[in-house]
């Protein structure tokens, strides 16, 4: 069995760490310190564009270019998931907090980001219980949606949907 260079138990010690790199190795404060950016940059990059994917939907008719674009930024998503899955494989004490520290002020944010819109659209501070005439849950766009149709389009189509109900 080949001998392991890295400690399988968590620990403090930076000598002789390449952080995913060979080349990228902490060894001095400085690199330690790009080191612990480069963490909280990976994790933040991660927590905001999961964030734009929660809410991304498709719009127009050319979906194509649309389904795309999601499916690289899952892509990309899942590779800055798999690098910081791959940094707490160092067992490294002060990378492991950073990650959890990244990852958890990035979601705080993204949180208050999203409280926000919900507390702009009905008026009030924290989540409101989206459900329409017919029980079924809403999201805000399609709360929203309703004022861009004329109401006599909107009272027809309304009118239609309670005699299928009924």
């Amino acid at each position: 069995m080949a001998s392991m260079s890295g400690k399988l138990w968590f620990h403090s010690e930076v000598q002789n760490v390449h952080l995913l790199f060979e080349s990228f190795t902490l060894d001095s404060p400085l690199h330690l310190g790009l080191g612990y950016l480069l963490v909280v940059a990976i994790c933040w990059a991660e927590r905001a564009i999961t964030y734009w994917l929660d809410g991304a939907t498709y719009k127009g008719k050319k979906l194509w270019p649309q389904i795309l674009l999601k499916t690289t930024l899952y892509g990309i998503v899942m590779t800055l998931r798999l690098l910081y899955m791959l940094i707490c494989m160092y067992f490294n004490t002060g990378l492991f907090i950073t990650i959890i520290f990244a990852l958890t002020s990035g979601q705080l944010v993204f949180e208050f980001k999203k409280s926000s819109k919900v507390s702009n659209l009905s008026g009030g501070a924290g989540y409101k219980d989206r459900r329409n005439d017919y029980g079924y849950a809403t999201r805000p766009e399609e709360e929203t949606q309703h004022l861009f149709v004329p109401q006599d389009e909107y009272e027809l189509a309304h009118d239609m949907q309670q005699t299928r109900v009924a």
